[in-house]
């Protein structure tokens, strides 16, 4: 192994890449998602899901909020916590109508994998 390792040390390219893995390495710490981007992310994804909504409705006037919970990853991902959503309020034309409440069920239920009583839907008026 030893051998080996003179050998690759001796190519002109090694030590180059080395260090550019090495540069990639830290840079990526700089770029970790503070609660910031959460929070503009979050905005997104419910701007995202209040579209999808419209379409599977045929209305235009969906609004959606989410609540997070932290929840601890497996070692996968170094044990850290990390933001879940724990529960999808909307608030849409037609909300009221059972059947409109069944189809938003079971798209939000196969989106976020939760259950039936953290989704709230509500009509207006």
């Amino acid at each position: 192994m030893g051998k080996f390792l003179r050998e690759l040390a001796d190519k002109k390219w090694f030590v180059p890449a080395v260090l550019f893995l090495m540069a990639l390495i830290l840079l990526s710490s700089f770029f970790e998602k503070g609660s910031g981007g959460d929070i503009q992310l979050s905005e997104s994804e419910e701007n995202r899901l209040a579209t999808l909504c419209d379409r599977l409705l045929g209305t235009t006037s969906t609004s959606v909020m989410f609540s997070y919970g932290d929840v601890s990853a497996d070692a996968f991902f170094g044990g850290e916590k990390r933001r879940a959503v724990c529960g999808v309020a909307i608030l849409c034309e037609g909300g009221d109508d059972p059947a409109v409440q069944l189809k938003l069920y079971r798209l939000i239920k196969s989106l976020y994998s939760i259950s039936g009583d953290q989704i709230s839907i509500c009509g207006y008026g």
